[in-house]
């Protein structure tokens, strides 16, 4: 973690228990960084800019199809998978996952800690 970023309990926790996690970032929708945790912060970070646009489209596909607000959005490649995950409307939670097989546990314990980020007001001034 760098100097700039702040820790929050609850993306320390996701990664310590979830099955797969290699690094979890959260992220202002203009790039810039706000906590990062994980052993692949650095990988993460490369592409948040491509994860945050890739939510983007999806998010413009799904108002276009009418199918109302994306909540996330999910690559899932053979490696693993990319998740971005609204926190609201100024912040992605960006997950990295080298377990194709733990989906399930992936998307569970996101959604728990958005959750968290979302009735917790100390990461977010």
């Amino acid at each position: 973690m760098s100097a700039e970023t702040i820790s929050v309990p609850a993306m320390r926790n996701v990664v310590g228990v979830t099955p797969g996690i290699d690094a979890l970032v959260l992220v202002r929708r203009n790039g810039e960084i706000v906590s990062a945790e994980g052993g692949r912060v650095d990988l993460l970070r490369q592409v948040a800019s491509f994860a945050i646009g890739v939510h983007d489209v999806a998010e413009r596909l799904a108002e276009t199809a009418g199918r109302g607000a994306v909540e996330w959005t999910l690559v899932h490649a053979s490696g693993g998978d990319v998740v971005a995950h609204d926190v609201d409307e100024d912040h992605i939670l960006l997950a990295l996952s080298s377990d194709p097989n733990a989906l399930g546990s992936l998307v569970h314990d996101l959604a728990w800690c958005v959750n968290q980020l979302r009735t917790e007001a100390t990461w977010n001034p």
